[in-house]
């Protein structure tokens, strides 16, 4: 039975034929695409309505994500101030802990952390806690403080470091049926915005348990699954995946931090410091990480924001052992110039990277790096010029922002170049739009050795979407694009305001 598209606009991610109006497709496989109209045993007119591949995200954290699924985000595009966090509290109707995520004070008007009294103002029934962007500070109501045995008398509510947590081991956590729910939700919620690969970048062999469960309930997408390096660097042998949904991709380190925390390793210092980051990998564990990723034949996964960590990363990669993808890439790839770029593409190296960051947290670049980050970090059209292949991600949920999976905000990020407020991240870097959608569908697929999915063409999976938007137009607001239909494999997984 062929099943055929009519009267679309399809954006194909094939430089053969970048744009067409038909498509058809027998099961899960694509089988003819024309720019005039084609016939088949069912027809779908669309009307001018706008398709392309669906989306891969190659660097995210599922389980992280499904821990937050009864949170509530304390982010832009829904808080901007403590107010904004008080209402948000007492809209929440529970019989246990309120937990929040996100919070980050330098997106609200009062540039200043919660405290108990400001909590308490919204809630003194339920225990409530705030956690901060960083993962590394919390804030609770007086109930809470009580409830993790703290004495509220003199406490401001603000929990820092070690306090923070041991603090988070007296939480009560999410059952594994539950974990499984959320991943179901997080699953939904990723068809809705055409996402049909999805990727965990720091993965366990705990975790690995989790998503190979998840696979045969839970989650419809593939999953790409890279191990943290010192999770598995002792071990004899590398789990072994029974689900053909689930793909063991990668051997993940971290070379640096973040430009947020002043952590990414720099060859310049921070604005009004001196310091300039830390490595956070040393030069042993790179090269066992280098020879663990080549004995199992994995691609070398390095998170690297800064530019002294990138250079770092680089010198250490001697050859290549995949024949179907890079042997290494670099996430993140923050901060560079022509001497980076001319050896990443000596190396053979891939970068993954995302243009939420810059969007989201416009605040920490100004603040750490000056107005000099526009002439150094992300420079997509210049990876682009040096034929680095390039794909995007969101790592999402870490950064700044509530819906930080969102493609079609990092799509307009990166073509725009404007912040979340309107501020100029670097006008000579923007993309095309067309270059920022092949950044989340062919060229990703080409990063991670995919073959048979990530463009509209003969022979690949029928794996597409279908925009309420002609996303190619000029003066659209690529950012507001939704998701009216999502195929996966051939059949619709998901349509906007209707239950599949």
């Amino acid at each position: 039975m062929k099943t055929t598209i009519i009267n679309a606009k399809i954006i194909t991610s094939n430089q053969d034929m970048p744009l067409a109006t038909s498509m058809s497709f027998e099961q899960d496989i694509i089988t003819e695409v024309s720019l005039d109209n084609l016939t088949g045993d069912i027809i779908i007119d669309m009307h001018g309505k706008t398709i392309c591949p669906s989306f891969f995200d190659l660097h995210m954290h599922p389980l992280w994500i499904a821990d937050n699924i009864e949170k509530f985000a304390c982010l832009p595009p829904k808080i901007y101030s403590i107010e904004d966090c008080q209402d948000a509290i007492r809209q929440i109707h529970t019989g246990k802990w309120i937990l929040g995520w996100g919070f980050d004070e330098g997106k609200i008007k009062e540039h200043r952390l919660c405290t108990k009294h400001d909590l308490d103002k919204a809630c003194l029934d339920y225990p409530v806690i705030i956690e901060r962007t960083c993962n590394h500070i919390c804030m609770c109501n007086t109930k809470a403080l009580i409830e993790l045995g703290i004495d509220p008398t003199h406490h401001d509510g603000i929990l820092r470091e070690n306090e923070k947590f041991e603090a988070f081991t007296k939480i009560p956590k999410a059952s594994f049926e539950e974990t499984l729910e959320h991943l179901n939700t997080f699953s939904h919620d990723c068809l809705s915005k055409g996402i049909t690969t999805i990727s965990e970048m720091l993965g366990t062999p705990q975790s690995f348990k989790i998503l190979e469960q998840a696979c045969t309930s839970s989650i419809q997408q593939d999953i790409l699954f890279a191990f943290d390096f010192h999770s598995i660097k002792h071990l004899d042998k590398l789990p072994v995946s029974h689900q053909p949904k689930l793909h063991i991709q990668g051997i993940k380190i971290l070379a640096d931090g973040s430009i947020s925390g002043q952590t990414a390793w720099c060859t310049k210092p921070y604005c009004h410091t001196n310091h300039t980051g830390l490595s956070t990998i040393t030069n042993q564990e790179l090269s066992d990480a280098f020879h663990l990723a080549k004995k199992y034949k994995l691609q070398l996964i390095a998170h690297a924001m800064g530019d002294r960590a990138i250079l770092n990363i680089l010198h250490h990669k001697q050859e290549d052992w995949l024949q179907n993808q890079p042997s290494l890439r670099i996430e993140h790839f923050t901060m560079t110039n022509k001497k980076i770029l001319d050896l990443t593409k000596t190396k053979h190296a891939a970068v993954v990277s995302q243009p939420i960051f810059m969007y989201a947290e416009i605040e920490s670049y100004l603040k750490n790096l000056s107005e000099s980050f526009k002439d150094t970090c992300y420079q997509y059209q210049s990876i682009i010029e040096h034929k680095i292949p390039l794909a995007f991600s969101s790592d999402a949920p870490a950064t700044s922002w509530a819906d930080p999976h969102n493609p079609f905000v990092s799509i307009a990020s990166a073509c725009k170049r404007e912040s979340y407020n309107g501020i100029d991240t670097g006008f000579t870097q923007r993309l095309s739009v067309i270059d920022a959608i092949n950044a989340y569908t062919r060229f990703a697929a080409d990063i991670v050795g995919i073959n048979n999915a990530g463009s509209i063409q003969v022979g690949q999976k029928a794996n597409f979407l279908v925009l309420d938007q002609d996303i190619l137009a000029f003066n659209t607001k690529i950012e507001e694009t939704q998701v009216i239909d999502t195929y996966l494999n051939g059949h619709l997984v998901y349509h906007k305001n209707k239950e599949i």
